[in-house]
């Protein structure tokens, strides 16, 4: 029915349109939709769309990620109206820290501290490329009398601290060696996994393999259609003596429990996975008992406050928020769905507690962003985008949780709702 849509702009509406758009360069950027012809890289926003490719742009599940409607109509309804209410608040939030940088820059005030942190640096290291490290240095203490947070946790009195020059030297070395770098190119017929489960080993390792027993044992009638022409399992993640075969109808699904060969690297064979794989699913926790530190995947990123480390769970993180920033067609990876857990009851589970987020650390995680970098760059052979890598941990969250995903919390007993985000994963 999209073809019948009539393929002309109307000015009126164009105009509206655009005097709105030409005024914020950077959401225009977002709005564009690389299924449209390009014309001297404006966005296509910004040409103007007819009626046609704006539907079409609006159907593009690659830029507007699609909710559904689901169960009990009532219940369907609010499930979305919470969620679009999260989304709303996340985004108010970024505003607000957005005017208080601006503000900061604006008024020089030595006693505040900019909200996106190395961000911030990070954008004004890519353009003052080319200069040497002490003039970089004294170029950036001169331009910001900010108070910065240190990688360790503490406050820098008043100007940049050593460790911060470290890392803005590190963006400038990795931005450089990025450039020279070509896309990934793949064949997207190749063997390949539709999934790759993503969790914290001491606190999610039963429920990730309760999930993947559940899309394991429900094959796809969809999926089934397509017959031999299903992938296999890519023979780096095969058991010895395995042809990687599976039944056509079953999600090919990485799980490390499952799929790391007696004798093979580890780490080799996980990001191998992580970058040759369809959606990319992480199981986000946080637990909190009186009188110890919090737990969970998300919670236990909190000591990063105290003692920075490479964190194997932060660093999948990374990677696939990196991996998302390639152009659709250099990349497998084609959507984040986070699973959200809360603590296990009796009645199913409590919900995630997204407001703690905010008190996860806004500096990065060097270490891990420096392991992160280095699997991308030289393992992977894949460029990096400096700014992802200049994001706070608490950035790294706060883009997994504007991702669509599903609250288990929502989703009533136990068994049942993990069998329920199960399937909403399969129909992915």
């Amino acid at each position: 029915h999209l073809q019948k849509m009539p393929d002309l702009k109307i000015k009126s509406v164009l105009k509206n349109a655009l005097d709105g758009l030409r005024c914020n360069a950077q959401f225009a950027k977002n709005l564009n939709d690389e299924m449209l012809v390009h014309d001297a890289c404006i966005p296509s926003i910004i040409r103007g769309r007819s009626v046609k490719q704006s539907i079409i742009a609006f159907s593009s599940i690659d830029t507007f990620t699609p909710w559904k409607f689901e169960g009990i109509q009532d219940d369907a309804i609010s499930k979305i109206c919470r969620e679009l209410t999260v989304l709303v608040e996340s985004v108010h939030e970024r505003r607000k820290r957005d005017r208080s940088c601006l503000d900061d820059e604006r008024s020089g005030a030595a006693s505040k501290i900019p909200k996106r942190g190395y961000a911030g640096v990070s954008s004004r290291v890519h353009h003052d490329a080319g200069e040497g490290s002490s003039s970089k240095r004294q170029k950036v203490e001169s331009t910001s009398a900010n108070d910065c947070n240190d990688v360790g946790g503490e406050i820098g009195a008043g100007r940049l601290t050593d460790a911060h020059v470290k890392m803005i030297q590190w963006i400038d070395e990795i931005r450089k060696k990025s450039t020279s770098m070509a896309l990934p190119l793949f064949d997207n017929t190749s063997d390949h996994f539709d999934l790759m489960i993503s969790y914290r080993v001491n606190t999610e390792e039963n429920t990730a393999s309760r999930i993947y027993d559940k899309i394991m044992l429900a094959p796809s009638p969809t999926l089934a259609q397509m017959g031999n022409r299903r992938c296999k399992i890519p023979e780096y993640a095969r058991a010895d003596c395995h042809t990687g075969a599976l039944d056509p109808g079953i999600a090919r699904t990485f799980l490390d429990q499952k799929h790391i060969p007696q004798g093979r690297q580890r780490e080799q064979v996980f990001f191998s996975a992580c970058a040759n794989s369809l959606v990319f699913v992480p199981l986000l926790s946080w637990y909190e008992e009186e009188g110890k530190s919090p737990s969970g995947s998300v919670g236990e990123l909190m000591m990063l406050h105290h003692n920075d480390r490479v964190d194997y769970f932060l660093l999948e993180i990374i990677i696939a928020n990196s991996l998302m920033c390639l152009p659709v067609g250099h990349r497998w990876l084609q959507r984040i769905s986070p699973i959200f857990i809360g603590k296990a009851v009796a009645r199913g589970y409590t919900n995630f507690p997204f407001a703690n987020v905010e008190k996860l650390p806004d500096v990065p995680s060097f270490q891990t962003c420096k392991k992160a970098a280095e699997i991308l760059m030289n393992d992977l052979r894949i460029p990096v985008d400096t700014i992802v890598m200049a994001f706070s941990v608490k950035e790294h969250i706060d883009r997994l949780i504007q991702c669509q995903g599903v609250n288990l919390s929502d989703l009533g007993q136990e068994d049942k709702a993990l069998q329920i985000a199960s399937k909403n994963l399969i129909d992915q």
